[in-house]
């Protein structure tokens, strides 16, 4: 759950962050004070557990063999393995053309009509959740795919342990 809003710096505390980001959040506030009239955004959320070092491997492996299964339909492994990021996690951030490339964080910024692409997130920006809602989702589509291997079976029995 995430809560966000634009204020004018006037309602911003230095007391909402420890001490060793006072200064980061102050030379922010002076930014925005010359750029951008003194307003902020600031985003609050409920704090995200990371992902583990044992998700990270599965969730590689799983990829890798569904790649190698040749049940997939993606055009190439890194097409497969960021179309299935942007399908759990969502875009980072869109790159639109009109005269000149342009890179904006919501798909509203981008004016109609305009070609643009997705960019997903790092899988290391992935919280504990998302990389087990990922995981989840890679393994049910390499079912729905027809992938039946040893390896396969392996990998789910590993991760069962």
């Amino acid at each position: 759950m995430k809560v966000g809003a634009t204020l004018h710096r006037d309602y911003v505390s230095l007391s909402i962050l420890p001490p060793e980001y006072k200064n980061a959040l102050v030379k922010l506030l002076d930014t925005a004070e010359s750029k951008y009239g003194g307003y902020v955004t600031l985003e609050l959320s409920l704090p995200h557990k990371i992902g583990s070092e044992e998700q990270n491997r599965a969730w590689h492996s799983l990829i890798r063999e569904y790649w190698l299964s040749g049940c997939s339909s993606y055009q190439s492994y890194e097409d497969m393995r960021d179309s299935l990021k942007l399908k759990v996690g969502g875009a980072k951030e869109y790159i639109y053309l009109t005269d000149r490339q342009h890179t904006v964080k919501s798909l509203s910024d981008i004016p109609k009509n305009a070609p643009y692409i997705e960019i997903c997130k790092s899988w290391t920006d992935f919280t504990k959740d998302e990389r087990a809602e990922m995981i989840d989702f890679t393994i049910k589509e390499m079912i729905e795919a027809g992938v039946n291997s040893r390896k396969f079976d392996e990998i789910l029995s590993g991760m069962e342990k």
